[in-house]
Order: structure tokens, then C-alpha cells, then sequence
């Protein structure tokens, strides 16, 4: 890799400055033997990917990660290689181990992940869950109102209780493939300038964020960087009014439904903070929709069911 590097650097340096400049072409054919017959690319990928997998900034495997990328560019000769500060950025998060199940009234392997910053359990949990959704949204005055009114309505039911907290989630039919090609035609019509949308007032105070998915999108691709920041910080001061009361109210768990994904992922929701001055959710987890769906299911039909 790092001949690979060294050798693309040559390559730049050896480009014709003018017509008449001729081409080393054994040195382009010793760069391309170099990346075709010695790339250790695939190598790398696997160490950063597999051996060290996903990690939050901050955590131990970003650190484990990190040292093992000084490591190896020490190993190629690199002098003054070291991990510098930054920042502040605020606390990481890691877990060590996770399994979820439904017992009764047969048993299921429950897909899913813990959130990030949320905390562990005291050991195994089991439990009937309580179904009490709270239905969020992307507004976020609807937002504020929807969860004052939950506290309202829940205050002093959920001391020591395993919480199903959104309500059904919709999964829809998926009636395509993840990834194919675009066709000519698409990429041609991709090819075109898009057609003009009126301009997004982002100063006006009475301004909603959109609650379809795809309308979200599109409205947050055009949001400048203080808006978006600005939003940020208004979500987390929501879930933060949230948090307080579930870690006051006793709740031993929460159970959320991960987002309807590509057929198998797990996305799940946000629940706590890397901020350290901002309250910890109580211990959080997100299996699938279909999963979740059917505990809410069992809830709501007064089913006796006992999860693990």
C-alpha cells in the first residue's frame, strides 16, 4: 500500500507538462504492477471493517482501531506518527454483550441492538412489556406537546416496568430490489437541471420540518449548517425532557422499533447523548419492526407474553 502510494505520487509527477514530453512508460508499468499484484487495500479494509468493526468516536474500538493505524504506519517507516487531540467532542459508548428473546408464548430470537448511550441493564431482565406508545414527531412544538402530555398520562405506571414505547410500526412492502443500475434513459433525465422549488424561508419562526420521509429529506438538503445545528440541539433538549422523566418513573427497559430498513438491517432510533451534561436515557433497545410489531401485538390484545 504504501508503494501504491508513493507510486501515485510518481505518476503525478511524471505526467506529460506538454506535447512533447514522452511517457516513462516502465515506471507507469511498475505502478500498475504495484496495485494490481501487491495492494494491500483488501487487507486494511478487513482489519478496519471486521477485526475492528463498528465504533463510536471516543469509544474503546475507536481507540483499538486508531492504534492499530499508527502501528502500521509506523511499520512503513513513517517517523512522528502519533494520535492527536481534538475536540471536545464529548463521551463515547460501547457494549460488550447483547441477547434479546421472547419466551412466552413461544419462543423467538428477538433481532436487535441496544441504543447508543444508553445504559446497561441490572442483568437479565424479563418481564411482561407494557405497551404505552408515544407516537413522535418531526414538529418539534408537536413534538414537546405529544411528550408532556405521555407524562401526564403515564406518571407513577412505570416503576419497574418493560416499556413498549412507539406505537405500530408501519412496515412497507418491499417491492424492489435494494440496488440496481439506472437504465440510459434515467441517467439521462438524472443529467437534466432539476426543476425549481420555491426557496425555503429557514428564518421564518412558524417554519415545519415536513413529517414524510422523503419530504424530510429534501427539505433538510436544502437547510443551511446553523439550522440544521439549531435542530439538533432542539431534538436532543426534547429527548432529554423524555429521558428525565422514564429514568425517574423507574423504567427498567425500553423497547423501541427499529426504522423499516433495506430487508433485514436493524436502524434504530436515537435515545441518548454523547454530551455529558445531558440526562441518560434509562437502558434502551431497538429490535425489528415485524418483532416489535408483534409484542405490541400480544400487549395490546392483553396476551399474557414474557420477553428476556
Amino acid at each position: 500500500m504504501r508503494q501504491f502510494f508513493f507510486g501515485l505520487m510518481m505518476v503525478l509527477a511524471v505526467q506529460p507538462s506538454s506535447a512533447q514530453t514522452e511517457v516513462d512508460r516502465a515506471v507507469v508499468h511498475r505502478i500498475k504492477q504495484e496495485a494490481f499484484e501487491h495492494s494491500a487495500l483488501e487487507e486494511h479494509l478487513f482489519q478496519l471493517v471486521e477485526v475492528h468493526g463498528p465504533r463510536v468516536t471516543n469509544s474503546p474500538g475507536f481507540y483499538a482501531a486508531a492504534d492499530w493505524l499508527v502501528d502500521m504506519l509506523r511499520s512503513w517507516g513513517l517517523e512522528n506518527v502519533a494520535q492527536e487531540r481534538w475536540g471536545p467532542f464529548g463521551q463515547g459508548w460501547s457494549y460488550s454483550r447483547f441477547s434479546a428473546h421472547l419466551i412466552e408464548p413461544q419462543y423467538e430470537a428477538l433481532i436487535g441492538v441496544p441504543l447508543g448511550w444508553s445504559p446497561s441493564t441490572a442483568g437479565v431482565v424479563t418481564g411482561q412489556p407494557l405497551a404505552v406508545p408515544l407516537k413522535r414527531e418531526r414538529n418539534l412544538a408537536r413534538d414537546r406537546a405529544a411528550i408532556e402530555a405521555f407524562i401526564e398520562r403515564h406518571r407513577g405506571r412505570l416503576a419497574n416496568q418493560i416499556v413498549l414505547l412507539a406505537p405500530l410500526e408501519r412496515v412497507r412492502v418491499q417491492d424492489r430490489a435494494p440496488m440496481r443500475r439506472f437504465s440510459a434513459e434515467e441517467l439521462s433525465e438524472r443529467a437534466l437541471a432539476p426543476t425549481p422549488v420555491p426557496p425555503i424561508d429557514f428564518l421564518d419562526p412558524d417554519l415545519e420540518v415536513p413529517d414524510e420521509p422523503e419530504e424530510a429529506r429534501n427539505f433538510f438538503a436544502q437547510s443551511p449548517a446553523w439550522f440544521n445545528e439549531w435542530y439538533r440541539e432542539e431534538r436532543r433538549s426534547v429527548q432529554a425532557r423524555l429521558n428525565e422523566f422514564l429514568v425517574a418513573e423507574g423504567v427498567r427497559l425500553v423497547i423501541h422499533p427499529a426504522a423499516d430498513g433495506d430487508g433485514g438491517t436493524v436502524f434504530p432510533p436515537r435515545a441518548g447523548d454523547r454530551r455529558v451534561d445531558h440526562p441518560r436515557p434509562p437502558p434502551s433497545i431497538a429490535i425489528t419492526p415485524e418483532q416489535y410489531n408483534r409484542l405490541y401485538r400480544l400487549a395490546d390484545k392483553g396476551v399474557p407474553f414474557q420477553v428476556e
